[in-house]
């Protein structure tokens, strides 16, 4: 099963990483996933990591049935290796290959019964183009609302690209989880 994943949700991919389901993970970062962690450091799942923009960029190629994009990040280090490098009016580009999943898990803060999606903050940020990249897009909100309670200028996920939404923690509750984490691994410093 290839997933994509842009935040840590609440969905049942934690038992199914649990369960030994999940062999490898694409994505910029692990950090804020203690489950994903765990996993990692007993060796039963192999990580992938992508600097943040060049992961976005390739999954926005993989929604878009693009082969892949060049980017200069990583010329000239270890994240070279193995890759091809093109050269275009004298500077060196890495081709990196579009990345698309069976699965699509992307986090809004509103969701409507047919799949709109909008979303707080940065959240914003990978979970539109991540649904655009998965095969079957489930999406976790904090909010499921009725109809034309979103208004257009907010649909951050048109429902064309969501096959499923689900309730999750509602905002309150997500804040109290992400605080509670953050200070157990030292992020949050509170005096």
């Amino acid at each position: 099963m290839k997933l994509v994943l842009c935040q840590v949700v609440t969905l049942t991919w934690h038992h199914c990483l649990k369960m030994g389901k999940l062999k490898k993970f694409i994505g910029a970062h692990i950090g804020t996933s203690p489950e994903l962690l765990e996993q990692y450091a007993k060796g039963n799942l192999e990580v992938e990591l992508y600097p943040m923009g060049t992961w976005i960029e390739k999954l926005r190629a993989g929604g878009a049935g693009l082969g892949g994009i060049l980017t200069p990040t990583g010329v000239g280090t270890l994240i070279e290796e193995g890759k091809q490098k093109i050269n275009i009016e004298g500077k060196d580009y890495l081709l990196e290959t579009a990345l698309t999943a069976d699965f699509a898990l992307i986090k809004g803060y509103q969701g409507d019964p047919i799949g709109n999606i909008s979303y707080r903050g940065v959240s914003i940020n990978c979970n539109k183009v991540a649904a655009t990249a998965g095969k079957y897009t489930i999406a976790e909100v904090n909010e499921i609302v009725e109809m034309d309670v979103i208004e257009p200028i907010r649909v951050g996920t048109p429902s064309v690209f969501v096959n499923a939404v689900v309730q999750g923690n509602p905002l309150d509750v997500q804040h109290k989880i992400y605080n509670e984490q953050w200070n157990s691994i030292g992020i949050l410093k509170h005096e």
